[in-house]
């Protein structure tokens, strides 16, 4: 574990010290971000923003497998080959999809199945009911709590108490 730490430093280090890959990330970050806002933030739009919307749709995750395929790069040889980084993205894009799309599809055929097969109902409940006393206990039981100290109600002499 000492020397994953190490490395990861090392790595970190490395990153923050080389100021061209730092904002190569920066900078690829950055317009992931600015691209998904400008993705999401379109309400009601004009034909020309519902085209950019679409080109975002399919420019968001190639921005993604982008990054993410530089961040690779750099770790494995310290440099910034365009043609690499592209042919990584691809590779990451060429796995990570499939497995987006069998998702999905086990997602809705989960949805399908709970609609065919929906839960049970509820069972009813009734509310708890206080245990019934036994047959040989008094009929009113003593308090659980105890007496305040001092002397019982209506047996002080006349003064400032309230029980007379």
């Amino acid at each position: 574990m000492i020397t994953s730490l190490k490395l990861w430093f090392e790595s970190l280090r490395s990153t923050l010290t080389n100021l061209r890959a730092l904002v190569i990330f920066i900078v690829l970050y950055a317009l992931l971000l600015v691209s998904f806002y400008f993705f999401i933030s379109t309400r009601e739009a004009t034909v020309w923003q519902v085209l950019v919307t679409y080109a975002l749709l399919l420019l968001l995750p190639g921005g993604f497998f982008v990054l993410q395929a530089a961040i690779l790069e750099f770790a494995r040889k310290r440099n910034f080959a365009a043609k690499n980084i592209l042919v990584s993205a691809l590779k990451i894009a060429a796995v990570t999809i499939p497995v987006l799309i069998i998702g999905a599809l086990l997602w809705w055929l989960m949805n399908k199945l709970q609609a065919r097969f929906p839960a049970p109902p509820a069972p009813i409940v009734f509310p708890p009911t206080p245990p019934k006393p036994h047959p040989d206990s008094p009929a009113n039981p003593p308090p659980t709590h105890p007496r305040r100290s001092g002397p019982a109600p209506g047996s002080c002499r006349p003064c400032r108490c309230r029980s007379r």
